[in-house]
């Protein structure tokens, strides 16, 4: 394969090298959640919750759920330190843009009732209560792949 450079990179030479070239999908991904492994469905008081109230392996029933995702991206500002006549800039705050996960809800699996399960560990409408970060805060991983199911990146969130 020869060098690839705007000027020789056209559309013939992409479709020549399917190898190198593959269109980025918007649906190839998983999203996983560690820490959800027994989540107290939302509605149930936990003094009255039976064994059969509480969802297990929600974690790997979101990872099978994602129906689409947008990937992560982030911005940077500047610091500007002006000192005489001149000024240095310097890397500044980052800030990470708001991004959308869309799961199926399978009946069965119920998608949506464990993400519910987990925003009830943040703050509990019913009984007026905020949760603990500790208990709501949980390590989350992007992973997008190609259609034939090869990991292609991956993003941890926090």
């Amino acid at each position: 394969m020869s060098d690839i450079s705007p000027k020789n990179a056209n559309s013939w030479h992409i479709a020549d090298n399917p190898a190198t070239f593959e269109p980025a999908r918007t649906n190839n991904f998983e999203f996983v959640i560690t820490g959800i492994d027994s989540l107290l469905k939302a509605g149930v008081s936990e003094a009255d919750a039976q064994d059969s109230d509480y969802i297990v392996n929600g974690q790997e029933i979101v990872r099978l759920s994602v129906n689409k995702a947008s990937v992560p991206h982030f911005s940077q500002g500047e610091i500007s330190v002006s000192r005489g006549n001149t000024k240095s800039y310097y890397a500044g705050t980052m800030e990470v843009s708001d991004g959308t996960l869309e799961v199926v809800d399978y009946i069965g699996a119920s998608g949506k009732s464990v993400l519910m399960a987990w925003q009830r560990l943040s703050g509990n409408l019913a009984e007026g209560l905020v949760g603990r970060a500790v208990n709501y805060k949980k390590e989350c991983i992007l992973i997008e792949y190609t259609p034939d199911y090869e990991k292609v990146r991956s993003w941890r969130l926090l």
